[in-house]
């Protein structure tokens, strides 16, 4: 008789809370490339294969938009969020009444949705040139051994998005502030696996507003190329 293995369960945590101390503003409704700045990380969760995504903000622009997602029967090329999958909850909003906490409020409320997956993978909506297919080898290779924690990294360093498996969930509601799971990382050095990208812009976010302009022009260049 063959015993069949258990699937491993991985959901996204999409954090979008932030207040963009740094940008000056609220980079994640800013227009880049004609669509705001958030729907590239929404679409990027969204088209990985997870088995849950879970969006966590305090924006109800960016609520409206999920919404609106789950109720289209059809996407172009990205998950299809189903009547049964609905109710499943495999998309969920979870809104954050106190972004002031810092980023581990956003981690913490996503970590508790997320509390009966194997791993949870935390993403961020400022890197709009982070490709599905590296999120995709993320989970993926998270999948093949959830024993270790799985991050990106290119030739300008480590970078979001990171899988930690159940074991460190409870390490991870620890935390303080601003605190994110980088503490985390530096407890566990041997226990990280990285994910090797060939190119540094997918890990670019828009931190300043001096990144504006540089990402737009490489969306531009990324979209041409694409024709």
């Amino acid at each position: 008789m063959t015993i069949s293995k258990k699937k491993v369960r991985v959901a996204i945590v999409l954090m979008a809370s932030g207040f963009g101390k740094r940008y000056g503003s609220n980079k994640l409704l800013e227009t880049l490339n004609g669509r705001p700045l958030f729907t590239y990380g929404v679409e990027q969760a969204l088209g990985s294969g997870a088995d849950r995504v879970i969006v966590v903000t305090r924006f109800p622009e960016i609520r409206e938009y999920v919404k609106k997602r789950i109720r289209e029967e059809k996407t172009a090329g990205f998950f299809v969020p189903t009547k049964k999958a609905v109710e499943e909850s495999r998309i969920q909003i979870i809104k954050n009444p106190y972004p002031q906490k810092g980023i581990s409020e956003s981690l913490k409320l996503g970590l508790r949705a997320a509390a009966d997956c194997d791993g949870c993978c935390f993403m961020v909506c400022d890197q709009p040139l982070l490709k599905i297919n590296t999120i995709k080898k993320v989970l993926d290779s998270f999948r093949k051994d959830s024993r270790h924690i799985y991050l990106c990294r290119s030739s300008k360093g480590r970078g979001n998005p990171v899988v930690f498996p159940a074991d460190y969930y409870e390490e991870l509601f620890l935390l303080e502030g601003d605190q994110g799971g980088k503490r985390v990382l530096e407890r566990y050095p041997e226990q990280i696996r990285e994910i090797h990208l060939a190119d540094p812009a997918e890990l670019e976010d828009m931190d300043e507003a001096a990144d504006f302009q540089v990402l737009e022009e490489k969306l531009r260049i990324k979209l041409r190329e694409s024709i």
